[in-house]
């Protein structure tokens, strides 16, 4: 359950499309790696959040840890905002890690503790579909609790920029998914499935007698306390991995020009046109507020690359941008 604080206006930038369901989408975009098939610790990666494989500590609230490292900006909205974010995530992004990085066991307890009602229960990871708890074991095996590293945007709609490193790799971006919820999942574009989506319920492992984890046609929709997690992950990529000259930056950073390119948010969300997909995402991002799994997160991930995503301290920042 989100434990969800202030929402911000939803500007009426545009209509977003409920679309129809169809016949599933065959998806070649089922990841073939476990999150850790090898288990042995990379040491070279360390952080400062406490989340250690035994016992449990008490967060009991949302917050935002970023300190002082959004006082570069000047702008506070439209293009200007936009350019000024991009350059900020890429130009702080010091460490880009690789896909191996992303599937060691000892990583995910850093990025993906299971978190109840404020508290780290350290001995469990976060299925990012179905939010349920998942046994920090469990990524290791290779049956019914094996664990995926899913690219919330999915690498083959990706426009080629989701390798091995950069975007494909970016720990803001990928999340532990229970392979056959992977599966379902595959390429198909975000969207709302409609009235009738309870006929097309996906559930973790397979089976009715486990996890809901969301509604699966020919488009996928998140379970409604995920779909502002997922608009989150979308904007962030958005913003960072399009070419600085496409969304009015100044600077790729210190990332190779590989990692860069044009994404556009039709690509990834089912959508007549961007200002539809924006609208969604928006609507998405409000009905669902940020909570301490999602800030928690942000905070870990900012130790490991010495970034962040702008849009979970500051979700305000998706209208303001499109809305001038």
């Amino acid at each position: 359950m989100k434990t969800s604080k202030l929402k911000f206006l939803i500007v009426p930038v545009a209509l977003f499309v409920i679309t129809s369901c169809g016949p599933a989408v065959p998806s070649n975009d089922i990841a073939s790696n476990d999150i850790a098939s090898n288990v042995s610790a990379d040491t070279s990666i360390s952080t400062s959040v406490d989340v250690s494989t035994s016992g449990s500590s008490s967060n009991p609230s949302v917050s935002n840890d970023s300190g002082n490292y959004y006082n570069s900006l000047s702008a506070t909205n439209g293009n200007e905002l936009l350019g000024q974010l991009h350059d900020l995530i890429t130009s702080t992004h010091n460490r880009y890690l690789s896909y191996n990085d992303c599937k060691y066991s000892s990583n995910l307890v850093k990025s993906d503790p299971y978190i109840n009602n404020g508290v780290i229960d350290k001995t469990g990871l976060n299925e990012f579909y179905s939010q349920a708890k998942w046994a920090v074991e469990d990524a290791n095996a290779t049956s019914a609790t094996h664990l995926n590293r899913e690219h919330v945007w999915p690498q083959s709609i990706s426009n080629g920029l989701w390798g091995t490193s950069g975007g494909g790799a970016d720990l803001h971006h990928l999340r532990p998914a229970e392979y056959k919820i992977n599966g379902q999942r595959g390429n198909k574009l975000y969207g709302n499935i409609g009235s009738n989506r309870d006929s097309y319920k996906a559930y973790a492992n397979g089976s009715s007698q486990n996890y809901l984890a969301g509604y699966c046609s020919s488009i996928f929709e998140p379970l409604d306390n995920v779909k502002g997690d997922v608009a989150r992950i979308i904007m962030y990529l958005y913003v960072h991995y399009n070419s600085y000259s496409n969304v009015y930056g100044k600077t790729n950073g210190s990332g190779s020009s590989e990692y860069f390119g044009s994404l556009s948010l039709t690509g990834v969300i089912s959508a007549s046109s961007e200002a539809n997909a924006r609208a969604l995402l928006i609507k998405w991002s409000n009905d669902d507020p940020v909570d301490i799994r999602e800030s928690t997160r942000n905070t870990a991930v900012y130790a490991l690359q010495g970034n962040r995503n702008p849009f979970i301290d500051h979700p305000e920042y998706m209208s303001a941008i499109f809305a001038a």
